[in-house]
């Protein structure tokens, strides 16, 4: 997907949809990849996955043992990855409504 810099998966269907089902996972986040239950994926599923694309550009290897370290520390709902990719989508979603908006004085 050119407008998040990610390369998406849609409609998995195989172990990956298994394992997402498993852990009630719409779709994840690997390095640069995203991988989704859904196609076409939901674009605001797609912003929220975005936000772990950049956390992977930041932390690199460190993603996956602070990722767990954190769902020890706070669990999903306040994990602050989630949080921060949740933040991420909604920045987007405020984006596509602003573009959407007619500029004043047209």
């Amino acid at each position: 997907d050119p407008e998040h810099g990610c390369l998406v998966f849609g409609g998995a269907h195989t172990g990956s949809a298994r394992l997402l089902a498993a852990v009630g996972a719409s779709a994840n986040a690997i390095g640069h990849v995203v991988v989704s239950r859904s196609d076409p994926i939901p674009p605001l599923l797609l912003a929220h996955e975005a936000g772990h694309v950049r956390q992977a550009e930041r932390l690199g290897v460190a993603l996956a043992p602070a990722y767990l370290w954190l769902s020890a520390l706070y669990g999903y709902r306040d994990h602050p990855l989630e949080r921060s990719a949740r933040a991420a989508a909604r920045r987007w979603r405020d984006q596509q409504a602003d573009a959407d908006r007619p500029a004043a004085g047209r």
